[in-house]
């Protein structure tokens, strides 16, 4: 008797156990671990806004210092300071995620960070390259193919150019080596980008062709964590100011072939 009253009272529970059970498989987990991702973001912010200190990384690179003059423009007036890292692209990129720095720069194309599980922000410049080469240059033999230049390019890994194929290792040149290299072997030539000025002396006895990067045109971005839409804002707000008020165009103009001059003016643009 006693038995069958338990076999009857389990089975009266039975469908309460059966509810409760299907019940829980629809909540989440009581504890669960918060994206890394968000959590960084989340402290490097607070951190932010009690020093009001933004680290930034910039990559070696010929454009790195106008890079730097670009930050601190997109940052003047805000309130924030900022100090700076020098490391290599692939390092930046696990600074950023592991909330060492709070803005890279270095040659980053949109897909690029993306790939990296960075998010792009505030683009800013158009990549172009130049082939510079002296009057006295002459297109080699065949045989002796991608032996004539000085530079392999100043580009990042990530852009090939059919014209300018070579074995030799990609290294940033400063423009006054590559002016004197040429100078003492007139029969080479050069690949640099397009914002890369010429001194009047210089630009006489020079001429350049542009060469077209596969796939089209590069721009290049600002990278940040994927969570960090404060800092996205910040930059994107005050990159479309300084495009308005003509600071940008000045920091990031190609001057190619511009004849350097001491006393050159300022240009004046009106604020909107």
């Amino acid at each position: 008797m006693r038995k069958a009253w338990i076999v009857s009272a389990l089975a009266s529970l039975l469908p309460l156990f059966l509810a409760a059970c299907i019940n829980s498989g629809d909540q989440p987990p009581e504890h669960v671990l918060p994206d890394p991702a968000e959590l960084i973001a989340e402290r490097r912010m607070e951190t932010i806004r009690a020093h009001r200190m933004l680290i930034v990384g910039i990559a070696p690179s010929p454009v790195a210092e106008m890079e730097r003059k670009l930050v601190a423009a997109l940052l003047d007036g805000t309130g924030y300071r900022f100090r700076i890292i020098r490391a290599d692209r692939d390092t930046l990129g696990a600074f950023l995620r592991e909330g060492r720095t709070d803005i890279i720069c270095g040659l980053f194309t949109e897909q690029e960070l993306k790939d990296a599980h960075l998010a792009p922000a505030a683009p800013y410049l158009r990549l172009s390259f130049y082939i510079l080469h002296s009057g006295k240059f002459r297109e080699p033999e065949k045989a002796n193919a991608g032996e004539e230049l000085l530079y392999p390019d100043s580009a990042p890994e990530i852009f090939f150019l059919p014209r300018l194929q070579t074995k030799l290792p990609k290294r940033p040149v400063p423009r006054e080596t590559i002016f004197r290299e040429m100078e003492q072997a007139p029969g080479k030539r050069a690949a640099f980008l397009s914002c890369v000025s010429i001194p009047q002396q210089k630009a006489s006895g020079l001429a350049a062709g542009k060469v077209n990067l596969k796939g089209g045109d590069a721009q290049l971005f600002f990278g940040l964590r994927r969570p960090d839409s404060e800092l996205a804002s910040l930059l994107t707000e005050r990159l479309a100011k300084l495009s308005a008020d003509g600071t940008l165009e000045k920091l990031t103009r190609t001057v190619l072939f511009q004849p350097e001059t001491k006393n050159e003016p300022e240009a004046k643009h009106e604020k909107k």
